[in-house]
């Protein structure tokens, strides 16, 4: 039986070469990035003669043509000058680190002097101190304000209240519901009031284990807000890095740039350092390092080591991981062969890496949750106190999860307006956050790709926009301020 012929062109690099030499290539581009191409310098070069054998080429290329005048630097260094090598600090200081660490700079001291400075739900801190005490679960002593903290109450089987709490009973479902069916109010008591009730936070543990090195120095104290900020100069780093792998324009390269840091909330997020934003703002700084890693400089094992570590920080963040598996699948499936099973095409060395470098993070989050909840998948949402309030019941009609809750989002993702008021800041988000098209208006234009095209069309356009946004925004501010302003007030014609 004769093996297939492969099609001209269409012969397999092998995995491991293919690997090497999409790394080089995307080294020459950065290389190309940061010392683009000089100008053409007075020395000339002869003419490459095809009938000279292989060995007669040697030396060839760098043979001057007679009367050609010498370049500057071959003039320098035969004149005992420099010879035109840079130097490290040359190197390291090229166009791109100084914007790189301006954007750095810029970033810490617009989100720092222009945000809180400081927050009451720095429970990540108070997280990495108990850890480092010696468990898992918060307690008074090694912790900060723990009265406001969203409470995840366990006792080894089922939700619980700790003694003491025996006066928010009333305002759980499970006491109302046990209440509703008969049970005497002692024994349902009984059955939530437990001595071994144990606090937990609800997120992830992910940002303690980053700032645990600064709780060992600084102790519960630390500032959560400044190491939020810092994060995000970190960010901007990376982000301006991947910007300048998507175009090669400059203004483009610094535009997405800015973009990102400035036009969308990831500034609240990190500026604000609680609880929730410094979860975002660490997952937001892991992916863009795992994208890093997959665009810019391709190495499988950091871009799942850091997309784990977003795992770590915000669990849903895992949903981006389809993307990565896309980008790689020129290392991990080769090209089509014809009449070669599918199975061969597959390549396992890089599979296999992107596995290793989520793997110990699924088993960290697998052993602290098994830890805290006996159930590895558990990460607290199922014990948390607000998913058992009565008042709150109508969030959670369906349990902690469910897909029907999907339907929640795309109105506010889509339409959610900000709030309005009398009193400064005058705007602020609503609770359940606000329209993409609202945080970043920018987002807009990737609809219109070739808008440049059609300037007297989008200035109409422009134009519509801007006048249905004054009336939606006049409105809102018109209904917070009680006013009797409305549309019927505008002449139809």
């Amino acid at each position: 039986m004769k093996r297939p012929q492969k099609r001209p062109g269409s012969a397999a690099i092998p995995s491991q070469k293919r690997y090497v030499i999409l790394n080089r290539v995307s080294d020459l581009a950065s290389e190309s990035d940061v010392n683009p191409p000089s100008e053409p310098s007075g020395e000339q070069t002869a003419p490459h003669d095809p009938t000279l054998k292989p060995s007669e080429h040697a030396g060839e290329q760098d043979q001057p043509v007679v009367g050609a005048t010498a370049a500057p630097s071959e003039t320098n260094a035969s004149a005992g000058g420099s010879t035109g090598e840079k130097t490290f600090l040359d190197r390291l200081m090229t166009r791109e680190v100084l914007i790189s660490i301006i954007f750095a700079i810029l970033t810490f001291s617009v989100y720092w002097y222009l945000g809180p400075q400081d927050t009451a739900y720095s429970y990540q801190i108070s997280e990495a101190n108990n850890i480092l005490h010696g468990h898992l679960d918060l307690r008074p002593a090694d912790s900060k304000n723990l009265n406001v903290l969203e409470r995840v109450l366990f006792d080894g089987n089922h939700f619980c209240l700790p003694v003491g709490d025996e006066d928010k009973l009333p305002t759980l479902t499970p006491y109302e519901d046990m209440i509703k069916a008969g049970v005497p109010p002692e024994q349902a008591a009984a059955a939530i009031i437990s001595p071994n009730c144990k606090l937990y936070m609800q997120h992830a543990l992910g940002p303690s284990f980053v700032v645990m090195p600064g709780v060992v120095l600084f102790g519960k104290d630390m500032n959560q807000t400044l190491v939020s900020v810092v994060m995000a100069s970190l960010t901007a780093i990376i982000v301006y890095a991947v910007a300048r792998k998507m175009s090669k324009d400059p203004f483009a390269q610094v535009a997405l740039t800015v973009l990102m840091l400035f036009g969308t909330i990831f500034w609240w997020a990190a500026a604000n350092g609680g609880v929730w934003m410094f979860a975002h703002t660490m997952a937001t700084f892991f992916l863009f390092a795992a994208i890093y890693f997959t665009l810019v400089r391709r190495y499988p094992f950091l871009a799942a080591l850091c997309l784990g570590a977003a795992f770590m920080s915000r669990p849903t963040v895992i949903l981006s991981g389809f993307f990565f598996v896309i980008m790689f699948a020129d290392l991990w499936l080769r090209p089509k062969v014809e009449g070669e099973p599918a199975w061969k095409r597959l390549e396992l060395r890089p599979a296999l890496e992107f596995a290793a470098g989520l793997a110990p993070w699924f088993i960290l989050a697998a052993g602290t949750n098994y830890i805290r909840y006996h159930n590895p998948t558990e990460f607290g949402y199922n014990y948390v106190e607000s998913a058992h309030q009565i008042y709150l019941a109508a969030l959670y009609n369906h349990g902690s999860f469910d897909l029907t809750y999907l339907a929640r989002h795309p109105p506010v993702v889509l339409g959610q307006m900000p709030v309005f008021e009398t009193t400064a800041p005058y705007v602020v988000p609503r609770y359940f956050g606000l329209a993409m098209w609202v945080t970043t208006p920018a987002l807009g234009y990737i609809f219109f790709p070739n808008i440049k095209k059609y300037k007297a069309l989008t200035a109409f356009g422009v134009t519509l926009l801007l006048i249905a946004a004054g009336i939606i925004l006049s409105q809102a501010i018109a209904g917070a301020w009680a006013t009797k302003w409305s549309t019927t007030n505008i002449p139809a014609g």
